[in-house]
């Protein structure tokens, strides 16, 4: 069985979570040797200079070539038909059959699916699984989402979800048929992998006036979601206790940092809050290692990366008592109501009095990649009910 690895995006890791997750991704099933019966390919719509052991389809020279014969803009959306001429869609379709491509994996969520047999990536159906935050419910974002689930997770393949919650909700809220649905554990990104001198912790912590062990730590993009609200409440409390404690927030603005800026002035805390911005991985990391904990208030999962991380990097974690969070990090996280903020200030005051606890981190890209191929064997029999001819049913 070809599998087809889909790459539709440029990687940029200020993107937050999805990009962290398709890099490290890319590297875990390029550096496996998989079971002979399985042939991967990485499929790229975009140029990329990355090197592989793998092999690279490149979609970019027949979409120029494409583009170049009917005289249209690059941005031409991907459903628009092109009169006398092939569609865009058929045109890259019929390169998957040229290079007798069994199954595309899209490896992270996608809103858009060729007319092809594919196995589909879903993280979470936070519009059905939780509150309704603007990001979720708003301007479309509900009909867009529930879009997204019925025309692509339902006609999908098969399905690789982050955790056996997430696969339960599919079932519950969806109906999806749950023999085609695969749990691949959510994995830390690369930032576990950093190295920093002491030197560049010492400058790190000097520029920021930060003391090691004297703050805690938030890394999320600014949503409404992520419940900075619940967190700075919280905190208000924790530091009249503590008040040369800081908060660390980092990641970048959704459409809610304004407010945010505003409830920590209303708080008092415009000095003891510190706020940077999208970080770098080895700033990433620095942080991860210098903090008194991770603080994950976020509504919205079953899981999350960052908590994943810290405890990989043998970093104290105080965490929103999700299902999907208690399932991957287990009795390694302090948890806590996100709904209650004095639940988080009860939550932060265990975790700063806790003796922090190097965890045995044993899941390598290995570990992953292992998983990878007994799901895809899994399906291969399934597959190879049809061939390559699906488009004559």
């Amino acid at each position: 069985m070809k599998i087809g690895v889909l790459i539709n995006h440029k990687i940029n890791l200020e993107n937050g979570g999805a990009a962290s997750y398709l890099s490290r991704l890319i590297k875990i099933i390029d550096n496996y040797d998989f079971h002979n019966s399985l042939e991967i390919v990485f499929i790229f719509r975009y140029f990329h200079d990355l090197k592989f052991n793998k092999r690279k389809l490149d979609l970019t020279n027949i979409l120029k070539e494409f583009y170049s014969k009917n005289k249209i803009n690059k941005r031409f959306s991907l459903q628009s038909k092109i009169k006398k001429n092939q569609t865009e869609n058929q045109v890259v379709e019929n390169f998957f059959l040229l290079n007798k491509i069994d199954l595309l994996y899209y490896p992270i969520a996608e809103s858009f699916v060729y007319n092809y047999p594919y196995i589909m990536t879903s993280w979470d159906i936070g519009h059905r699984s939780t509150y309704s935050f603007p990001e979720l419910a708003m301007n479309n974002t509900f009909e867009d989402r529930e879009f997204y689930r019925k025309n692509t997770l339902l006609k999908s393949f098969a399905i690789f979800v982050e955790s056996e919650q997430s696969k339960n909700e599919l079932i519950n809220f969806f109906g999806v048929f749950d023999k085609k649905i695969f749990v691949l554990p959510l994995y830390p990104s690369e930032v576990i992998n950093e190295k920093n001198s002491d030197f560049e912790f010492n400058l790190f912590l000097k520029k920021h006036n930060l003391v090691e062990n004297d703050f805690f730590f938030y890394p999320a993009q600014f949503w409404a979601h992520k419940n900075h609200y619940g967190l700075i409440k919280a905190f208000s409390e924790f530091h009249k206790l503590n008040p040369n404690f800081k908060l660390v927030l980092s990641g970048s603005d959704k459409g809610n940092l304004e407010y945010i800026q505003i409830v920590i002035e209303k708080f008092n805390l415009k000095d003891s809050v510190l706020y940077l911005g999208f970080v770098s991985n080895k700033d990433l990391f620095i942080l991860y290692k210098t903090c008194n904990a991770l603080i994950y208030p976020s509504f919205l999962g079953p899981t999350n990366m960052p908590p994943l991380e810290a405890l990989a990097l043998g970093c104290k974690v105080a965490c929103s008592n999700l299902s999907g969070h208690k399932e991957s990090l287990g009795e390694n996280a302090i948890y806590f109501d996100p709904t209650i903020p004095a639940d988080i200030f009860d939550a932060m005051v265990k975790v700063l009095n806790s003796t922090k606890k190097q965890i045995e981190y044993s899941r390598n890209d290995e570990f992953y990649a292992k998983i990878i191929e007994k799901h895809l064997l899994e399906i291969l029999p399934v597959r190879k009910t049809f061939g390559l001819n699906f488009n004559q049913y």
